[in-house]
């Protein structure tokens, strides 16, 4: 598919999965096989931890990421909270970073996440947005056409994201049905989640049905999208 065309059906998507879909496809079609979006508090003093929202990262990477707690000092989106220009990771062997940063892209080199590019952008009141693309061999950029490429790419996307949970509404919550995001948040299963809460597996489906309902979307990855953003949950508080 020609550059133009992922334009076209980016503009075009009409659901968050779409729009990710389409945004992960032109990522493949110039080299980078993963993607990741994920927001952060603004406030450099808030304890909020990374929201991802979307992923098709490496699953064993991502439960390291998650164990170890790497989300508070990857340097990768560190610098993304910082500019507003979309940088190689590469480029972050030139800067000053702690030896426990250091380690963190070591880990991710072995687990197959060589090179990449990433963006943040201050679009959702206090939250800044990072969209980052992976890739497993080292990259050659002609910086001058694909950053600024990508970079027109991350807006588009983080305008269509904007689009489909923009909406502020004072939603009515039962406790059951934000514990099932929150934990949905971290990345847990139904089964998971039904185990966390000791519930069944049915009534965890329940739980989805009826946020589906209240938040007026379709499938899991809006619901959690549009609780995060609208401040519904706040995964900080999570037991």
């Amino acid at each position: 598919m020609k550059t133009e065309n992922y334009f076209l059906a980016l503009n075009q998507a009409n659901s968050l999965d779409m729009s990710f879909n389409v945004f992960a496809q032109y990522g493949r079609s110039i080299g980078f096989e993963c993607m990741a979006y994920s927001m952060l508090s603004a406030h450099k003093t808030s304890k909020s931890p990374r929201n991802v929202i979307f992923s098709n990262f490496p699953d064993n990477w991502s439960k390291r990421y998650s164990q170890q707690n790497y989300l508070y000092y990857d340097p990768i989106f560190v610098k993304a909270m910082s500019t507003n220009v979309p940088f190689c990771w590469h480029e972050l062997k030139n800067e000053t970073l702690s030896d426990y940063q250091q380690k963190i892209l070591s880990e991710a080199f072995e687990f197959g996440l060589v090179d990449g590019i990433a963006l943040g952008s201050h679009f959702f009141k206090d939250q800044v947005c990072c969209i980052s693309v992976g890739t497993d061999k080292p990259t050659e950029f002609n910086k001058s056409q694909q950053l600024a490429q990508f970079l027109y790419f991350s807006v588009l996307l983080h305008e269509k994201v904007s689009a489909f949970i923009a909406t502020q509404v004072n939603y009515q919550l039962t406790i059951k049905e934000q514990d099932v995001l929150l934990w949905a948040v971290e990345g847990l299963t139904d089964n998971e989640i039904a185990d966390k809460l000791i519930i069944s597996v049915n009534t965890v489906r329940y739980h989805w049905k009826n946020i589906f309902s209240k938040l007026g979307v379709k499938n899991k990855v809006h619901a959690v999208a549009k609780a995060l953003l609208s401040g519904v949950i706040h995964p900080q508080k999570i037991n």
